[in-house]
């Protein structure tokens, strides 16, 4: 008997803690914040519809439209330029085009801007630094390729005679 008594009262207790678990707190009566008031921003024009005032949105429209009128022509210019740079960076690099140029991409070797290789060396020459093409004749030995001597008679850059054993 005892017993059954030590389990109900385990019982009721255990019950009693979880209902005062779920008990709302006490909270002191304080009263309610009270609001603020905030400073407009000064940086910050107050903002008026200017549909209340049709002379006002007559301006504003006016002026918008003046607006549209310097970025479509800025538009145009821009578009203009572009196909000029277009029309140059194509004469640059499409073969025969006008504005090709050559350079010496090393010493012995010719590149121009449409993409356009030549192996100076192959033909005894150097690259002609001035002009990027290939020398065609010689007048000194540092116009022709390593191991190609220049044959001031006929200004042209030769393999050297082979020397004979007697």
């Amino acid at each position: 008997m005892s017993r059954v008594l030590a389990l109900i009262l385990v019982l009721m207790m255990t019950s009693a803690s979880a209902q005062m678990r779920n008990l709302p707190a006490r909270t002191a009566n304080l009263p309610p914040p009270v609001a603020q008031p905030v400073a407009p921003n000064s940086a910050q024009p107050p903002h008026l519809d200017i549909a209340n005032d049709p002379e006002r949105a007559r301006a504003e429209i006016n002026r918008l439209r003046g607006n549209n009128r310097q970025m479509r022509q800025q538009l145009s210019n821009t578009l203009a330029d572009l196909q000029a740079v277009r029309r140059q960076i194509d004469e640059m690099s499409r073969a025969g085009g006008s504005l090709v140029t050559a350079y010496c991409a090393s010493s012995t070797q010719s590149r121009n801007t449409a993409g356009a290789v030549e192996d100076c060396s192959a033909s005894g020459y150097t690259c002609a630094a001035v002009s990027g093409m290939c020398h065609r004749s010689c007048t000194t030995a540092t116009m022709c390729a390593q191991g190609f001597a220049c044959d001031m008679d006929s200004g042209r850059c030769a393999l050297p005679p082979v020397a004979q054993d007697d």
